[in-house]
């Protein structure tokens, strides 16, 4: 199984991701787009590629975040927090 970074852009946002596959297939293969969880590109997605790779797709594992998501999430995790319970 090969599993390779990648780099792309959209406009000045640079993001990066995977891209794996079964490199001891030469058939066409469909393609598969991965897409993380919340905690961005972490073992979990990238094991995700890796069975999707396995089963014969090539998968590219995309970033949908930048660095400045980070202090995006805390605040609308701050907006979002829990209630106060108050016994009845």
């Amino acid at each position: 199984m090969t599993m390779q970074p990648v780099n792309y852009s959209d406009g000045d946002v640079h993001l990066s991701g995977f891209l794996a596959w079964d490199a001891t297939r030469t058939e066409k293969r469909p393609g598969i787009l991965v897409v993380h969880g919340g905690r961005g590109l972490d073992d979990h997605a990238k094991g995700r590629a890796r069975q999707l790779a396995e089963m014969g797709f090539v998968a590219t594992l995309v970033l949908i975040r930048t660095r400045d998501s980070r202090a995006h999430l805390e605040m609308a995790r701050a907006e979002v927090a829990p209630a106060e319970v108050v016994p009845a």
